[in-house]
């Protein structure tokens, strides 16, 4: 008889851990489809050509996203908070977080963001264009135009060819 009332408590404890368990999950769910909308916000906010005022909000989205989400979200959060601060003129805090963002970058992954790592090189070339900082401008470019053909990005490619249009390449003699 005792050995029926252990087994039943042993069930009791079971069924709590369980149920904690299940509660945790789905609290934790929320947080994080609640910080993928914030993340999303941010994204059609910087889409819209809109320059931020302040780093805050893009701050706690990149601090959430340092631990949970995707390589992508990641980088796209690092990317985010790069643009605020560039907005804000800190470029030193920019370009470390345009860094973060491309390590966070998992090239080796089948659904890497290459558009959107081509456009986190395309930053940090432009923070070291007006930082007179011409070398690692180029290595940032030259990056950049790699991911931008990699990802196969519309945009970047089209802008590519113009800029050709506009200055070929000249040959030294």
């Amino acid at each position: 008889m005792q050995a029926f009332f252990a087994i039943k408590e042993l069930m009791k404890r079971i069924f709590y851990i369980i149920l904690i368990g299940v509660i945790l999950i789905s609290c934790g769910g929320r947080e994080y489809a609640e910080m993928q909308k914030r993340l999303q916000r941010l994204n059609a906010y910087k889409k819209s050509d809109s320059a931020f005022t302040t780093a805050t909000e893009a701050k706690a989205v990149a601090d959430y996203f340092e631990d949970h989400g995707t390589p992508n979200e990641q980088m796209l959060a690092y990317y985010l908070l790069g643009r605020a601060y560039y907005d804000i003129h800190e470029a030193p805090l920019a370009l470390n977080s345009f860094q973060t963002a491309s390590e966070k970058a998992d090239t080796t992954a089948d659904d890497c963001d290459y558009r959107q790592l081509s456009r986190v090189y395309g930053q940090m070339a432009e923070v070291f264009y007006h930082q007179c900082l011409y070398k690692e401008e180029i290595e940032c470019d030259n990056l950049s135009e790699y991911y931008g053909w990699k990802g196969k990005d519309r945009w970047f490619i089209k802008s590519f060819g113009k800029a050709c249009q506009i200055m070929p390449r000249r040959t030294l003699y």
